[in-house]
């Protein structure tokens, strides 16, 4: 392992762009939401499921208050892997954690989605609200006190409908929030061509291979000068056009990088 990771540090180094690909083994696990102390609250309080809308929006809390070690240190390792060079990341990641990491808000994509911006359940508009701390104080103050039915449902503006997240798992998912980042990410990987680049997947199963799986294999083939890595615990294997300038890594990949500069 010890090889592989200088092999990728020196790849990293003598490149003049870094293409990276984060996928669902970044993602946090639902076993310690569920050991939450406000979400066991809630649990109790709602037997039934009368107020199961809050659920999503609890997590969102959960996430922003709680500390999450293994994935602040993951993402803490691919920025100190980053740091001076020209890159780009794409990621399938809906929870936001990466925006926590100091990695740079303009050269991220995440055509997913993700839970700062709320949408309309049913996609009467294209607009999207963001996620006010009031919102947040209104659901902790029904939890805390018992009482969920001082928190009414967030709901759209224009037709009454429940807000949700702006993720992938929305009933009609409005694509509109990560666009623009998606018609500058495709103008930056433009600039590919002939030039020295390492592309690297961490985490990427065949969740939407569409977005990274397969167009980072097709711009590793035809890029004479690219150097590609493929990490992942279970899909780790390369395809045959690739096994002469790839690397494969049979690795839980957030795992790998939390221990990258160990």
């Amino acid at each position: 392992m010890t090889e592989k990771k200088q092999k990728l540090l020196g790849s990293i180094e003598e490149s003049r762009l870094v293409l990276v690909g984060i996928g669902t083994e970044f993602h946090i696990t639902e076993e310690s939401f569920v050991q939450w102390d406000m979400y066991k609250k809630w649990k109790k309080l709602d037997q039934e499921q009368k107020y199961i809308w809050m659920e999503p929006f609890l997590k969102r809390m959960w996430l922003k208050q709680e500390t999450h070690l293994a994935e602040e240190r993951a993402y803490a390792s691919i920025r100190k892997l980053l740091e001076g060079k020209n890159y780009f990341i794409v990621t399938l990641c809906t929870d936001g954690m990466i925006y926590k990491s100091g990695l740079a808000e303009d050269r991220i994509v995440a055509p997913c989605g993700n839970m700062e911006q709320l949408q309309c359940q049913a996609g009467c508009t294209t607009e999207l609200y963001p996620w006010k701390e009031e919102m947040g104080q209104e659901l902790m103050q029904a939890v805390l006190t018992g009482h969920l039915e001082r928190c009414h449902p967030f709901l759209c503006p224009h037709c009454g409908k429940r807000l949700e997240w702006n993720t992938i798992d929305a009933q009609i998912y409005n694509e509109a929030s990560y666009l623009p980042m998606w018609e500058r990410y495709t103008k930056w990987i433009q600039g590919m061509l002939n030039q020295r680049v390492c592309i690297l997947e961490a985490g990427v199963d065949f969740s939407y291979p569409s977005v990274i799986r397969w167009p980072f294999e097709k711009m590793a083939y035809f890029n004479q000068k690219a150097d590609f890595y493929r990490i992942h615990e279970t899909w780790y294997q390369l395809a045959e056009e690739l096994k002469d300038k790839g690397n494969s890594i049979s690795h839980n990949s957030k795992d790998f990088f939390v221990n990258l500069f160990v």
